[in-house]
């Protein structure tokens, strides 16, 4: 189970960097990318850019869901399956910024480090 959440959040984060290559914002494909290589470092702070880019990136899916909505609409074009789509990405999104939080995945980021050695007792 612990390799679905790690395989969620890496799909979320290729599927958002491929969402900003198609729009030419590099900066941000290349913020996707270091996320992507942070995720698998055991500490807990390289857990909370991934979950805002994650939570911005939802933001970013729900915008462009209202934006093909609405433009659709205006050409008089059917716009149900696209907005299914782009919605369950977005709450796909949300889910993978959310899944650290919980489970094995939690404790896999918020382990307790490792005592130092007590220099008294030597």
């Amino acid at each position: 189970m612990l390799v679905a959440r790690f395989v969620l959040v890496a799909l979320m984060l290729v599927i958002l960097g491929a969402h900003y290559f198609r729009a030419a914002v590099f900066p941000l494909v290349g913020l996707c990318l270091i996320c992507l290589v942070a995720m698998w470092i055991p500490r807990r702070w390289t857990m909370f850019p991934v979950q805002l880019v994650l939570g911005l990136g939802t933001l970013e899916w729900v915008a462009t869901a209202m934006r093909g909505v609405y433009e659709r609409q205006q050409d008089g074009e059917p716009y149900l399956r696209m907005a299914i789509i782009l919605y369950s990405v977005a709450a796909l999104t949300a889910l993978a910024a959310l899944v650290p939080f919980f489970g094995r995945m939690g404790r896999y980021y918020h382990r307790p480090r490792a005592a130092a050695p007590d220099e008294d007792a030597a």
